[in-house]
């Protein structure tokens, strides 16, 4: 699947579901990694990573429901403009 959708790809989605996980209350070493990455990614990485950053515990994570950026199109993962 990695060598399908390209590395670039790969590293949004891993992202992605951080983003999830720290909505689930994932520990704060989660945070850490991902803001350790951030300068060293592509701008489309990068740009997800900032999303999964800003993501919160809520209580809404406890009913299972996963999100996505808002401005990523779920089909070609590229952000829409």
């Amino acid at each position: 699947a990695i060598r399908r959708i390209g590395f670039e790809q790969w590293q949004r989605n891993l992202a992605v579901a951080l983003g999830n996980a720290l909505r689930a209350g994932a520990p704060e070493a989660v945070r850490e990694v991902l803001a350790a990455r951030r300068d060293s990614v592509t701008a489309l990485v990068a740009e997800h990573i900032d999303w999964a950053l800003a993501q919160r515990p809520t209580a809404a994570s406890a009913s299972g429901t996963l999100t996505m950026p808002s401005r990523v199109d779920t089909v070609s993962g590229h952000p829409l403009n």
